[in-house]
């Protein structure tokens, strides 16, 4: 009776989903043989092939970039810590920690549509150290090139401007870390992408821009080293709101 249960729910599934229709609302996932096809072109093209695992974005980092930066995307800033590494999802994949998608059947505009939610992704390695900053950097360049949104050695290049702030000598006291690039990679990204989603310019325009005028451009001063006492202002706003004292 249990399997026969199943059985059912499956089919009735299925059923309302071809009712549904297409679920235009939502951005369709990265699968294994995509994200290796978007490698092949993207190594054709100019970027470093990947030695391992360890350099290749993982399918939740590339649909991650894809649903952001596609048509319709939200063109916002994405956090260091969602790029992950092939590696790293492949693991918790063995391990059974993945999240999986929640599929809902809901009525819009007297229409059945199939709205998919994505559990939110395990939380790993934070970025707190040079090497793992790196990574990161070349992990955002290889997914942004997989997926056209800009040439690998572009993200590259601008990655490495960031990188090159923490091997600068500062004086005692000021010491420099992973907050100051933290915040100005956000915001000069931020302001890159407001005017990409008004369809002005380009990430790649944007980019370049900021890699040329590192000496000049007012936001590039925030990473400039600040006394140790002063509060973490590089730290990412959360995405859900906190609950209240008490709830």
């Amino acid at each position: 009776m249990r399997k026969l249960w199943g059985l059912s729910s499956q089919i009735a599934k299925r059923h309302l989903e071809r009712m549904a229709g297409d679920d235009t609302d939502f951005k369709s996932k990265v699968t294994l043989a995509m994200a290796q096809e978007l490698e092949d072109k993207a190594v054709e093209s100019g970027m470093p092939e990947p030695s391992s695992d360890r350099d290749r974005p993982s399918l939740h980092t590339l649909s991650q970039v894809q649903g952001t930066f596609g048509p319709g995307g939200t063109y916002q800033h994405v956090p260091w810590e969602s790029y992950v590494t092939m590696e790293t999802e492949s693991r918790l994949r063995r391990a059974g920690k993945l999240p999986r998608d929640k599929k809902e059947v809901v009525l819009d505009d007297q229409k059945l549509k199939v709205k998919t939610a994505e559990e939110d992704f395990p939380e790993t390695t934070k970025v707190e150290d040079i090497l793992t900053l790196k990574d990161t950097m070349n992990l955002r360049a290889r997914a942004f090139h997989m997926l056209n949104v800009c040439p690998y050695n572009v993200v590259a290049s601008y990655g490495e401007k960031i990188v090159e702030h923490l091997r600068v000598t500062t004086a005692e006291g000021m010491q420099p870390t992973l907050n100051e690039p933290r915040r100005a990679d956000r915001e000069i990204m931020s302001e890159i992408l407001k005017w990409v989603a008004k369809g002005r310019g380009s990430i790649e325009a944007g980019l370049q821009h900021y890699v040329s005028s590192a000496e000049s451009e007012a936001l590039w001063k925030l990473l400039a080293p600040q006394p140790e006492t002063l509060p973490d202002q590089g730290k990412e706003k959360s995405a859900k709101p906190k609950s209240p004292p008490g709830s």
